[in-house]
């Protein structure tokens, strides 16, 4: 069993709450106490600016400085080389020091959100073409409420026509598995429009059908 250094229990605790600064604060800290001060700076200087005024001159010079640190960081290798990997055509952000939006297409993020989630507190995704959801769709009936139940990423997700809404499908299921990230689908990337949307209903609906009527068999057998 890997051993959790100070430095991976202070990420964590930033993924934990991605909300609190203090332990954004605290993270800098030990940047700056581990020969990492661009880093630590970086974190101050975008948390200090998240809470300023933006209409204090002060704060167009903290959002200056901090697109000197990440400029710097990144032509030294960068905060996020491994997002870079994961999603090399994608998009980042950063928010009061961390990763926290992301543009990437739809398949990368089914792929590889689990490693993304592990090392940043993304909380902003936008899909550039709408994933595909491996699914065994059918009908699952509970107190007479038709649920439909989706196989994504290692966890199934169950979800009613009510849930969908006028969402659809595709964003209603993310943020069913991944809950508290808002998703977004965007209109096109580079190479194409994005995939459209699926209603609920046109997802394997014979197959739904039958299996629906088996169950309602099984139960007045």
């Amino acid at each position: 069993m890997a051993v959790m250094t100070e430095r991976d229990a202070l990420l964590r605790a930033v993924l934990d709450d991605p909300a609190d600064d203090t332990v954004r604060l605290a993270f800098a800290d030990w940047c700056d106490e581990n020969g990492d001060p661009d880093r630590a700076e970086f974190v101050r200087v975008q948390v200090a600016a998240a809470r300023a005024d933006p209409a204090d001159p002060a704060t167009g010079r903290l959002l200056r400085r901090a697109r000197e640190l990440e400029m710097r960081a990144r032509d030294a290798g960068g905060w996020r080389d491994d997002l870079v990997r994961l999603v090399p055509r994608g998009r980042s952000e950063f928010r009061r020091g961390f990763v926290e939006v992301l543009e990437c297409r739809g398949e990368e993020w089914v792929a590889h959100a689990r490693d993304v989630l592990a090392a940043h507190p993304v909380r902003e995704v936008t899909l550039t073409t709408a994933p595909h959801l491996p699914h065994r769709v059918w009908p699952v009936l509970r107190d007479e409420l038709r649920l439909y139940a989706f196989d994504v990423a290692g966890r199934t997700v169950l979800l009613s026509e009510d849930d969908v809404g006028e969402e659809g499908a595709t964003l209603a299921i993310l943020r069913r598995r991944w809950d508290g990230v808002v998703f977004r689908l965007g209109t096109k990337e580079a190479g194409g429009e994005a995939a459209p949307e699926e209603p609920l209903d046109d997802l394997d609906r014979e197959r739904a059908e039958r299996r629906a009527q088996m169950l309602a068999d099984d139960e007045g057998g």
